[in-house]
């Protein structure tokens, strides 16, 4: 079977830019914008969304994981950051409540809004810097979040 474009896309993406600045973006504070950008360009930010909202074009699930596969052996650091982006939108696209899919499952599919994790604020000792409480439809998170993947 012949690669799917997507899967050429995420090996040239690897071996011509992620790769050769790795050691580069493991030492900085940040990965650098420009790869999560490509990235989005390519529809990698729509990996967990439905057909309609993605333009990837993997065959098949062990596709997927080559891909997967060869953006993290291109630099650990940048796949990383992009991989906890997917949890939030996993969660939008497997939502029973259709407004919240609606509002928040198309711009996180394209890479116009990203996500991250803050867990070290939610899990640390001492008082909660993050609190959520009950709200209609759903939860109302409020506090701060001293460090989010990918956010600087």
């Amino acid at each position: 079977m012949e690669d799917s474009q997507s899967l050429r896309d995420a090996l040239r993406i690897a071996d011509d830019v992620l790769f050769p600045a790795a050691l580069a973006v493991d030492a900085a504070d940040q990965v650098p914008e420009s790869h999560l950008d490509l990235l989005a360009e390519k529809g990698f930010y729509g990996l967990v969304a439905p057909e309609d909202l993605t333009i990837l074009d993997f065959p098949d699930y062990p596709a997927v994981r080559r891909a997967v596969e060869a953006l993290a052996g291109g630099c650990l650091t940048t796949t990383f950051v992009w991989v906890q982006h997917h949890g939030a939108a996993s969660a939008a696209a497997e939502t029973e409540n259709a407004a919240i899919r609606d509002a928040y499952l198309a711009a996180p599919a394209s890479g116009q809004r990203r996500a991250g994790m803050a867990i070290g604020a939610a899990v640390r000792p001492g008082p909660p810097m993050l609190r959520a409480t009950p709200a209609n439809g759903g939860w109302l998170l409020d506090g701060y979040a001293p460090w989010v993947t990918g956010w600087g």
